[in-house]
Parts: structure tokens; C-alpha cells; sequence
């Protein structure tokens, strides 16, 4: 009973080490600022906004490997497109400066003096 109790233990402590770990990644890969919750973004659009602010460009490929979609056996660039268009249409309605572009069959971008001045912290909405 002692060593099923000690090897519970190891493996509790092992999944914690796990999450910290996925937590430091996530935050390097999207970022550190928190997208503002009066945004209304779903979690797929917000986990979009953070990864396209936090690089350069944004490949389909590395957006299904970071799995802006919750769920990485679920990514359907259809859907993709969806939550994209909306993300889009959410960020127009609320004056947030930000233009996301699309490279055609390759994946997203936003152009460096966007992504610096939301690093900045100079982007907000206007309502």
C-alpha cells in the first residue's frame, strides 16, 4: 500500500511539473499581455489574437500545432476561417486597430508597428 501511496505521489508531482511547463510555453507562444475581456472573444479568437501579436507570421501549420482551436484533433482550416472572419468582424466593431492579413495558403500576419504598439500596450478599443 506504501508504494502504491509513493508512486501516486510521484505522479502527482510529475503532472504538476507538466502543467507549469505547458503554462511557460503557452506563455512565450502567445504572449504575455492578456487580451481585455471586455473584447468578448471566444477562446479560440483570443488565443488567435495572442499567437498573430506574438510573431512575425503565423503559418496554418503553426496554428494547428499550437491548437488555437482547444482541441489539436479537431483543427479544420474551414473552421479556422470562421473563427478568423469573426475575430475580424469583433475587432472592427470595437475600433481595435488592428488589421489581420492573410497570406494566401500560408497563414496570417500583422504588420510590426501593430504588434509592437500592442506589446506596448497602446492598443485598447475605442467603446
Amino acid at each position: 500500500m506504501f508504494e502504491v501511496n509513493a508512486e501516486i505521489s510521484k505522479l502527482h508531482n510529475r503532472c504538476d511539473l507538466l502543467q507549469a511547463r505547458v503554462k511557460a510555453l503557452e506563455s512565450i507562444l502567445f504572449g504575455k499581455r492578456p487580451v481585455p475581456t471586455r473584447w468578448k472573444l471566444t477562446a479560440v479568437e483570443a488565443r488567435i489574437f495572442q499567437l498573430v501579436m506574438s510573431r512575425e507570421r503565423v503559418s496554418l501549420d503553426a496554428l494547428e500545432a499550437a491548437s488555437v482551436t482547444l482541441d489539436p484533433d479537431k483543427f479544420n482550416k474551414k473552421q479556422f476561417a470562421v473563427h478568423l472572419c469573426h475575430l475580424r468582424a469583433k475587432l472592427k466593431a470595437l475600433g481595435v486597430p488592428v488589421e489581420i492579413k492573410t497570406l494566401r495558403y500560408d497563414g496570417i500576419y500583422v504588420d510590426t508597428a501593430t504588434r509592437r504598439a500592442w506589446r506596448e500596450g497602446k492598443i485598447e478599443a475605442e467603446a
